[in-house]
Parts: C-alpha cells; structure tokens; sequence
C-alpha cells in the first residue's frame, strides 16, 4: 500500500517537472516575444500539415487524394463565404454561396467518380 502511494507520488512529481521544463520556455518565450513565438507555432502547424497531407497522398494516392482534398477545399470555402455572408448582413449573397456550394460539390464528384476509392481499400494489389 505505501509503496503504491510512493509510486504514485513519484510519478506526479516527475510529471510536473517534466511539464515545467516544457511548458516555462515556451512561455517565457510567447511573453518576451510574441511575434516569433507565433510565427514558430504556426510554421510548425503547417509544416504538420504538409507531412499529415503528404502521407494521405501516398497511403491513398495522388488521384483518390486530389478528389478528397478538392471537395473538403470546396466545402470549407462555400461555408466560410456563406458565414461571411450573413455575417455582413446580405443574406441573398449567402444563399448564393450555398448554392454555388451544392453545384460545383456535384461537379466535381461527378468528373471526378472514377477515382472514388483508392486502391488499398477496394482490394487491388498493386504490382
């Protein structure tokens, strides 16, 4: 019972340690200087991005990758002018968005249906 308790103890200290030498730098970083600390996190987000987006690409190929990538793309802008739309006050021009949304989302699954599924997962072996 007291080594489990002792156990416990340890490990909560040494996770506060660990924590503390993590995350002080990089606080005492983001207060003495905001704009590179900022700069930093995003360059490493999107250096995330980039490896995340690339092994998506290989694991489902470029094809099958491209479509996805084309409609999350599309849909994300259609909501985004929709949203900006009503936020401005011109409901009219959202209710467009929405509607070029729907159109060109068709047109593309539709020039796009032969590369549906990517080979791993429609049972294809690749040579």
């Amino acid at each position: 019972m007291l080594n489990t308790l002792l156990a416990v103890l340890l490990l909560a200290a040494l996770c506060v340690a660990l924590g503390g030498a993590v995350v002080l730098p990089l606080w005492k970083w983001a207060v003495s200087s905001p704009g590179t600390y900022s700069a930093a996190v995003m360059a490493a987000a999107a250096l995330l991005l980039v490896l995340l987006l690339a092994k998506a690409c290989k694991k489902h190929g470029a094809a099958v990758f491209f479509r996805r990538f084309l409609k999350c793309t599309i849909v994300a802008g259609g909501l985004v002018a929709a949203a900006t739309a009503v936020l401005h006050g011109t409901r009219l021009r959202a209710l467009a968005a929405v509607a070029a949304l729907c159109i060109v989302y068709g047109l593309v699954d539709i020039v796009f249906r032969r590369f549906k599924r990517s080979p791993a997962s429609s049972g294809k072996q690749a040579a």
